[in-house]
């Protein structure tokens, strides 16, 4: 990607259709990632997924921090915005992962309340 279009984007994010962010987050991740390629035996998608899950792990901690920071008196009171933040840094290897292995966001949530559902029909009203 050349800056112009970075900057591009930039500019343009706070009007752009959640369909036009996430193109956005396909383009910055050739820019961002920096997977190894150091396990041969491994393909180049396994060591995405593997990337993005040490990513995941990584960030979903930060958010975890900062709960504990507020909780055992660090005088650190929770930021809605830092919150925010990390949340965007967890999307962005979640996005990751699942560009690695060729998932939708679609077939993930769909899959996900069909468990839901599932799991717990027992608890609904007839």
């Amino acid at each position: 990607m050349h800056k112009d279009e970075a900057m591009d984007i930039a500019h343009r994010v706070s009007n752009m259709t959640l369909d036009e962010l996430i193109v956005a987050y396909g383009k910055f991740h050739a820019e961002v990632e920096n997977t190894p390629n150091h396990m041969p035996d491994k393909s180049h998608n396994w060591q995405r997924g593997f990337h993005a899950a040490n990513g995941l792990s990584t960030e979903a901690n930060e958010i975890l921090d900062a709960h504990k920071k507020e909780l055992y008196g660090k005088q650190r009171p929770l930021s809605p915005a830092n919150i925010r933040e990390e949340c965007g840094d967890n999307f962005f290897y979640f996005y990751l992962l699942m560009s690695a292995y060729g998932l939708t966001l679609r077939d993930i949530i769909a899959d996900n309340v069909s468990k839901l559902a599932n799991r717990y029909i027992e608890k609904f009203d007839v």
